[in-house]
């Protein structure tokens, strides 16, 4: 097989689609070491627009792992999101909740001032001494 159909693993031309051929895949570490785990663990393998040259430069070894666009105006307009989440562990509901948004281009507010951050407040964590 020739290169082009080699990567998408088809010699029909209908096959030939970019983003199969970039495919990301996020891997847990516990799964390289126990891979009866990765389907719970990994997250993708997702189609990628784009190549390591361009603006959204992604391969399948890499991308970018965060999204953050500052409003210098006004601080409370900026927003931001990560790649999969705020926790690596996989048992939190915070694992890979923001990986749909980072995948379609939306992110979240980034919020600055008190009063904004109030608004915003979806819980809070007290940490308190004993």
């Amino acid at each position: 097989m020739g290169r082009i159909p080699g990567l998408v693993g088809s010699r029909d031309h209908a096959a030939w689609k970019w983003g199969e051929t970039v495919q990301l895949t996020f891997h847990n570490r516990i799964s390289a070491r126990l891979p009866f785990l990765a389907r719970f663990l990994d997250i993708g393998p997702y189609p990628q627009a784009g190549t390591a040259n361009t603006v959204k430069a992604t391969t399948a070894a890499h991308g970018p792992s965060m999204r953050m666009d500052v409003d210098f105006s006004d601080f409370d307009r900026s927003v931001q999101n990560l790649t999969l989440g705020e926790s690596g562990n996989f048992l939190s509901p915070f694992y890979k909740d923001q990986f749909d948004a980072w995948y379609h281009g939306s992110s979240f507010p980034m919020l600055f001032t008190r009063q904004a951050v109030e608004q915003g407040a979806v819980h809070r964590l007290a940490l308190e001494p004993h």
